[in-house]
């Protein structure tokens, strides 16, 4: 029985690799089939198995103040622009070099592979290990590690110290509706013609904490919206195939662009394809639009995360222009403009 196994994990794991061993041998199809369905059980009560670590609780009071403070007491404009670009983003150069420390202090940690699973416990990406990795396949799993090490401890405790305590201060000191942020859309160029309500209802919506709202609206578009960028740039975003047809990069495509980090940044472009594409990240946008996303997770850290860099990314223009008109140099170094 299965529930006797001594180890749901380890027999999941064992039993992929029949499977594929079969798959290979010519096995008959039913067979196959029978023993996918034992798997699906098995990887279902594997997730009992998964075990929770705690650490002492760290107080955040402070930090959770300070940003409160910095938004409080300003016009709606000026709280706007402190919000979102008052948190400087990744330094790409600065976590590379903190994984790489990490992967030498700790090596036990990084020696063997390891899975991702979803939330049925299904193998979703198989991780290796770093022994013996160089080059491009060396580059490769540190650029993984860097997303899963943002995923896990910084990006999280952006959101629980700095974005909602601001987010939440301004909606307390102004409400804002439509009419109030409809300037953020407004000829905007990161929002292509004929887009501004959806981004609009996206953005109010996350000041009123309705991210349900906010996620299915704002997650879908920034592919679009890339990609209107880099033509505006004069970059072809299409590809020409072999049957005369033109079909547009996807998003994976267009991060790997040099043109899209010469555009946006690349601590931008970092933060945007963890968030919404790389699955030891968020992987959010694939699983908003494949339906995997519950109503509690649209609630999550990557849901605030993408609101606040989707308005980030609309102020920039905005902050831009408003400094090239009083002659004072730009405050977010090192970022890219639109």
């Amino acid at each position: 029985m299965i529930g006797q196994m001594p180890s749901a994990l380890a027999a999941a794991g064992f039993l992929a690799d029949g499977i594929e061993a079969l798959r290979r041998a010519g096995e008959a199809k039913e067979r196959i089939e029978s023993l996918r369905k034992r798997l699906s059980e098995i990887q279902q009560l594997s997730l009992s198995e998964m075990k929770t670590f705690s650490t002492e609780k760290l107080d955040i009071s402070a930090p959770i103040e300070s940003a409160r403070e910095h938004v409080r007491g300003h016009d709606l404009l000026t709280a706007l622009m402190r919000f979102a670009l008052g948190y400087e983003l990744i330094d790409c150069a600065e976590l590379k070099k903190t994984v790489t420390e990490n992967a030498n202090d700790f090596p036990m940690q990084h020696l063997f592979g390891a899975s991702i699973i979803d939330s049925q416990g299904r193998v979703i990406k198989q991780k290796p290990g770093m022994f013996g990795l160089s080059g491009e396949d060396l580059e490769k799993r540190l650029l993984e590690e860097m997303f899963s090490h943002a995923a896990q401890f910084m990006w999280s405790l952006r959101v629980t110290t700095y974005i909602e305590p601001g987010r939440i201060q301004i909606y307390n000191d102004h409400h804002p509706g439509t009419d109030d942020l409809a300037f953020l859309v407004t000829n905007n160029p990161f929002v292509p013609p004929g887009h501004e309500g959806i981004f609009l209802r996206g953005i109010v919506a996350g000041f009123h904490r309705d991210f349900l709202v906010a996620a299915h609206l704002l997650v879908p578009q920034i592919e679009n919206s890339l990609r209107y960028v880099l033509e505006s740039h004069g970059v072809d975003v299409s590809n020409l195939k072999s049957d005369g047809t033109q079909p547009v990069k996807v998003l994976g495509a267009i991060f790997d662009m040099k043109e899209t980090t010469e555009i946006l940044g690349e601590s931008l472009c970092f933060e945007l394809r963890g968030c919404l594409i790389e699955k030891t990240g968020y992987d959010f946008r694939n699983r908003v639009a494949h339906g995997f996303v519950s109503e509690a997770e649209c609630y999550s850290a990557a849901a605030s995360l993408i609101w606040w860099l989707v308005l980030r990314i609309c102020l920039i223009p905005i902050f831009q222009a408003l400094n090239s008109r009083e002659d004072t140099p730009p405050a977010t170094e090192g970022e890219g403009g639109i």
